[in-house]
């Protein structure tokens, strides 16, 4: 041990030193590996090869209930209303248009439950799998009653009491606040339904159903103290205890057809590169350019409109219609009576798209991806043998599970940074059949030998290189938003070709200026997690992180929403996202 610490204390020549022990080391450890790979190949039997195999199944259905909240006061209420314009049932119509129709033969199902002083089924589970259900559905929905106080308990047991075992289950409430049974609730009739609830969240728990929960805030709930102090904590425990549920918080109804395209994204297990255009339509319309990577399965284009009689329309590079280039197209809404619109297309071919929105009015486009499945190399026992079937791989157990909240008093808050929802793994792994194994004649031993020799020495080589100290970097890429340009005209800025230890941006003269700007916010590098590397983010007030001041540094995740006032921008980093996702699944699946 003291030896150690004494080579780690060392002046710079020494440490040299060190650097030229450890090649040698890995010179030995190659020449050694290298005579270990030689020793197997030549009294190991030959074997055949087998030729790759393909999973190529869909996920299980899902079953999907949405409670939205209809109470009084989410409608016009002396100008205090949470949701007078119905963007709610939007942002709804938006997640069952997604739901399926990219997986049109997956029988998902979805219901919707109108919460008030009574739960009310106002769709009962219903196939998602053609244009007239959900046609159906939504003419359901459209016309939401006043429903006069809030009973969320009612709501939970009768969406449960619907949902059959299933392999994919999920509940998403949508609240401006807390349960009302009364003007004055009794402190005791309080901590009755607060016990209530979390026996509920317990029963979902076990239950293996994960309880997604939005909190549509505004003044009113901001100035309403039980809110802070008793219902929001409860909220982030309930939703935490039936993983993978989340707590989200949107600040304006507005918010709300990202959050539950977050919230679809997670249920498919689709990734998103993140919204690719928000904007305000000018009179001569607007385009901006999609690009596709080789190797995808699926392309999916998520679309929210202002205005129903917007039209959007694809073209390839050339400036062909892309539906006359013989890909497969699938789409919900876009007939000119709905704001939402899903496009689906099957095995895009690589290169560029140009997307077209006519129509004055917003629009908001998200870009989802479904990459093409990789081969999973397979072998059998000898040349000799016939084919024999590799077993399945099955869909991973839900782990049990134990809610974290146990009855109590009225809960005390306790400060929780808002979660941003990344894309995650999908609730379920699918379970996949195997394509039978082809059998090749034995081979000599003697290339595999060099082969393996050569690849290990690569390796090895590729490893010193790796491992050696370099400082760490600002990563990922900045998307300016609403309109917004650097002072040579750019809207998206590659933060890795910089190559800074910190970033400092916003308000000049800062590192990248933003022209209109208030406030400065700066970025730098975390720690490590798997092969990509955390940012942080620190700024000042009035500077917000997705939606929210930020007091303290934190986490930058992918898509997050960078706000200086009157400038916007969109943080993206696919690897980090990917990393995320890996570091998520790890602790459902061992943790």
């Amino acid at each position: 041990m003291k030896r150690i610490k004494g080579i780690l204390r060392s002046p710079p020549s020494r440490r040299r030193g060190c650097r030229g022990c450890r090649t040698g080391c890995f010179l030995l450890f190659l020449l050694l590996a290298a005579l270990i790979c030689g020793v197997i190949f030549l009294f190991l039997p030959q074997t055949a090869r087998a030729a790759p195999e393909f999973q190529t199944d869909s996920p299980p259905p899902a079953h999907v209930f949405l409670l939205i909240d209809n109470s009084n006061s989410m409608f016009e209420k002396g100008g205090i209303g949470s949701d007078p314009a119905l963007l709610r049932i939007d942002a709804a119509r938006l997640f069952l248009a997604y739901l399926g129709v990219d997986e049109p033969d997956t029988p998902h199902q979805a219901g919707v439950i109108f919460v008030g002083s009574q739960a009310e089924t106002a769709v009962p589970l219903t196939l998602l799998t053609t244009d007239q259900q959900r046609a159906q559905l939504f003419a359901q929905i459209a016309d939401p009653p006043r429903l006069g106080w809030t009973d969320h308990l009612a709501a939970l047991e009768l969406a449960q009491s619907q949902l059959s075992a299933s392999p994919r289950t999920a509940i998403i409430l949508l609240t401006d606040g807390k349960p009302e049974w009364a003007n004055a609730p009794t402190k005791a009739e309080q901590i009755a339904y607060v016990s209530a609830l979390q026996t509920k969240s317990a029963e979902l728990a076990q239950a293996g159903i994960p309880l997604f929960i939005i909190l549509l805030a505004n003044q009113a709930t901001d100035d309403d103290p039980d809110i802070a102090a008793i219902w929001q904590p409860l909220w982030r425990q309930m939703s935490a205890a039936t993983p993978p549920g989340r707590f989200f918080i949107a600040r304006a109804a507005a918010d709300l057809p990202g959050i539950y395209h977050d919230i679809v994204i997670a249920l498919t297990g689709n990734e998103t590169v993140g919204i690719i255009l928000d904007t305000a339509v000018p009179a001569n319309g607007s385009q901006t350019t999609i690009h596709i990577p080789p190797h995808l399965a699926r392309l999916t284009l998520v679309i929210s409109k202002s205005d129903p009689a917007q039209t959007i329309t694809l073209t390839t590079g050339d400036g062909r219609p892309l539906a006359d280039s013989g890909v497969t197209i699938r789409r919900a809404g876009g007939d000119g009576r709905t704001r939402e619109e899903v496009w689906v297309i099957e095995q895009p071919p690589p290169g560029e798209l140009t997307l077209h929105v006519d129509g004055l009015g917003r629009v908001t486009i998200w870009q989802d991806i479904k990459p093409a499945p990789t081969p999973t190399p397979t072998s059998t026992p000898s040349s000799t043998s016939a084919p024999t079937a590799v077993p399945q791989k099955t869909a991973a157990a839900r782990p049990t599970v134990t809610a974290a909240i146990t009855p109590s008093p009225l809960l005390t808050p306790t400060p929780t940074p808002q979660p941003t929802l990344t894309p995650s793994t999908p609730l379920f792994a699918p379970a996949a059949p195997v394509r039978p194994v082809e059998v090749t004649q034995p081979q000599p031993r003697w290339p595999w030998l060099l082969t393996g020799a050569a690849g290990l020495g690569l390796a090895t080589g590729g490893l010193y290189w790796r491992c050696r100290p370099r400082p760490a970097t600002v990563t990922g890429a900045l998307r300016l938003l609403d309109g917004a340009q650097t002072a040579d005209g750019r809207t998206l800025i590659d933060l890795d070709n910089l190559n800074q230890t910190t970033l400092t941006l916003g308000q000049p003269p800062a590192d990248i200026p933003l022209a209109g700007a208030g406030v400065q916010a700066v970025i730098r590098p975390g720690a490590m997690l798997a092969d990509a590397r955390e940012m942080l983010i620190s700024g000042h007030s009035p500077f917000r992180l997705n939606h929210t001041p930020l007091t303290h540094e934190t986490r930058l995740t992918d898509t997050a929403i960078l706000d200086f006032g009157s400038v916007r921008a969109q943080y993206e980093n696919l690897r980090l996202r990917r990393a995320e996702r890996e570091a998520r699944f790890s602790e459902q699946e061992y943790g």
